[in-house]
Parts: structure tokens; sequence; C-alpha cells
């Protein structure tokens, strides 16, 4: 204990050390990166000026816990915080990580579900403009969430009729290109742009808005004790419910597992 405690920093010092070595490996992927970001430095605010080895068990269970959002929320959390105190033992800052002993409600059993033609109306009329790009091509094109945060409008030829998926892009680091139907068409073009971006900055917060205002729970509840009850009258939101959606009504459409497999750059097993 006293070894470890002679060698460590402060948390705030290690996050930021942590984050700028994974930034730096090339094989971590941007949302992956953005993700670790996002959770620790929201632990940095509660513990920042601590130090990394005095940190115990019973502290980040108060934290995570004191998350009050959902199972797969705080296990997430917990994850990464455990990746994080994980590197600290590597660096000498603590002896243990202890992040692993938290004990977590037991996940949700969520089965993969769709939208109903209504609900993903309801879903796209609700939406921010700078969020529509991104939920379009989700809902009738099936591009993957990772693959939305790096496609720019460079890859989204409408004079063409198709989307081209990188290899960088795209998650089998295999390119493809997806064609654009109609109703794909009649979303795009109102916001079409040379290049750019199609996630907006501030996805995050734009989706949970949508959700809500579409009837479905956010992925974080609110702080405010009468908005969190409400959001959790409203209906689950299925697990990757909009590639999901498109998959399932490409394929009643086309009756092809082959087409649709390949233009979800998926094996037609999966399909």
């Amino acid at each position: 204990r006293k070894e470890a405690e002679t060698q460590s920093c402060s948390v705030a010092e290690a996050v930021a050390e942590f984050l700028s070595a994974k930034e730096h490996n090339k094989k971590i992927r941007q949302p992956t990166l953005n993700d670790y970001r996002y959770r620790l430095e929201a632990f940095v605010v509660k513990f920042g000026d601590e130090s990394v080895s005095s940190v115990t068990t019973q502290q980040v269970s108060d934290y995570v816990h004191g998350l009050k959002a959902s199972p797969a929320t705080m296990t997430n959390h917990r994850r990464l915080l455990s990746v994080f105190f994980r590197y600290g033992v590597f660096k000498r800052w603590c002896q243990e990580d202890p992040a692993a002993k938290v004990e977590l409600p037991a996940l949700e059993d969520v089965e993969v579900g769709i939208l109903k033609p209504g609900e993903a109306a309801a879903l796209l009329a609700a939406a921010d403009d700078a969020l529509v790009p991104r939920l379009a091509l989700a809902l009738f094109a099936g591009v993957r969430d990772e693959e939305l945060n790096k496609l720019d409008w460079a890859g989204v030829a409408l004079k063409h009729g198709v989307i081209r998926i990188s290899g960088q892009t795209s998650k089998g680091k295999t390119k493809r290109q997806i064609s654009i139907s109609d109703a794909l068409r009649a979303w795009l073009e109102p916001h079409w742009q040379l290049s750019g971006p199609i996630t907006p900055p501030n996805c995050r917060r734009l989706m949970n808005a949508a959700r809500k205002a579409a009837g479905f729970r956010p992925t974080n509840y609110s702080t405010d004790n009468d908005e969190r009850r409400r959001e959790a009258r409203l209906q689950p939101w299925p697990k990757n419910c909009l590639r999901h959606s498109y998959a399932s009504y490409r394929l009643e459409q086309c009756q092809s597992k082959a087409q649709v497999a390949e233009e979800l750059g998926n094996s037609p097993a999966i399909v």
C-alpha cells in the first residue's frame, strides 16, 4: 500500500495520461475514445483531486449507483472504470482495481426489436434537423452507429444514388455501396452538403430528446425526480432497432437474404 501511494498521482492527472495513451493507440476506434472521455471526465468531476491509490471499492460503487441509470449503463461505467484502474495498476499508481468488485443489478434481457412505421415516422418528426440525416441513413440504409460516427457527406452521392462506406469507415474494414432509395433521398435532400460529418456534435442529447418526444425512454434518465418517473413510464427503446428495422423491412421487400446482407455488410447467416 505504501509503495503504491508513493508512486500514485491524482485521478485527474491519471485520467489525462490514460486518455492520451488511448488516443495514440491506432487500434482504438473513435467511438470508443469518445466513450472513454465521456465517462472518465464525469468521474474526474467527482474524484479528480483524490489520489488514484486512495479510491475504494465502496466509493466506486456509490458513484456508479448514484448515476441512477439503467443496469446496462451502470455496467458500462463500471467496465470502463475497471479498464482505467487496471491501467493504474500497470503504471503502479494503485495496487488493485477497486471497480472490479463493485456489484450491480442483473442486466435486463432486452430483445432486439424493430420500430413500427408509425414509430419511425414519429421519431423522424420529433428529431432536430441536425439529427435527421443520421436517423434516415440508419432507418432507410441500415448504416451502423459506429459507421455513422465516421461517415462524411462526401460519401453520400445523391447524384449517383449511392452511399459509399469506405474500408476505414466500415466495421469490417471492407468497403461497400448502398443504393439510395426514394424514401431515403427525400429525407436527405433538404440537408445534403458537399462535405462535413453526418453526425452532429451533440448527437447524444439530440437523440435522447427525439426518443422521449416519440414515446421512448432516453439512454440516461433525468436527474429531476418527476421527470425521471415520467421517463420510466415510456416504452423501452428496442436494442439496435434502427438498423434492424431496415433489415426486416428490406428483406420483406426484396426477399433476398444475400442482397440485404451485402447492403448491411453482414454475412447472410446473420440476417
